[in-house]
């Protein structure tokens, strides 16, 4: 049995009769087959991440200590090597305007003599322990550890403030 295409017009691609049952659409060419990537880990990202979080916290943590620790310790150091190296003017000049408002030079250098022990005990060495810090605005102190002979260690709390834009000692107990 075979049909027959209609009037005005057939069946779409031409001529269908039964023996062509089973035609279909031709299937569109197959893409290779490919594997599918390994999945990415996360724990790259989140290692880089936390490598990045600390280089940015240790740069910005320098940056905050060099702005605001460096120069008191550098006060206090230059401070320190004048007491080591018994240069008692350089010490009475970094001093601050009430130092200088209340005792002349002499005054300061019998004062300071007294206070470490100098005449009595060989001072070896000052040195600040940086570890020790306390800084509150304009202000901070600061421990010296002066080393003896015969005596051993004592420990000086060195008060600082700002002045005019430096830091300055301003008293040692």
């Amino acid at each position: 049995m075979s049909t027959t295409q209609p009037p005005g017009g057939g069946w779409p691609g031409g001529d269908r009769s039964d023996d062509q049952a089973g035609w279909a659409l031709p299937t569109p060419p197959q893409a290779p087959v490919v594997p599918p990537r390994p999945r990415r880990r996360p724990w790259a990202w989140i290692l880089g991440a936390m490598v990045a979080a600390t280089l940015v916290l240790g740069i910005s943590g320098g940056i905050v200590f060099a702005q605001n620790a460096l120069p008191i310790l550098r006060a206090a150091n230059d401070y320190s090597d004048a007491i080591d190296n018994g240069h008692f003017a350089a010490a009475y000049a970094q001093s601050c305007r009430s130092i200088h408002d209340a005792s002349a030079f002499a005054e300061f250098r019998d004062d300071l003599k007294t206070r470490l022990g100098y005449d009595q005990y060989r001072l070896n060495h000052a040195f600040v322990n940086f570890f020790d810090l306390d800084h509150n605005g304009h202000r901070a102190t600061i421990t010296i550890r002066a080393t003896y002979d015969r005596r051993g260690d004592r420990d000086f709390t060195l008060r600082l403030v700002e002045e005019d834009g430096d830091w300055r000692p301003c008293g040692l107990s």
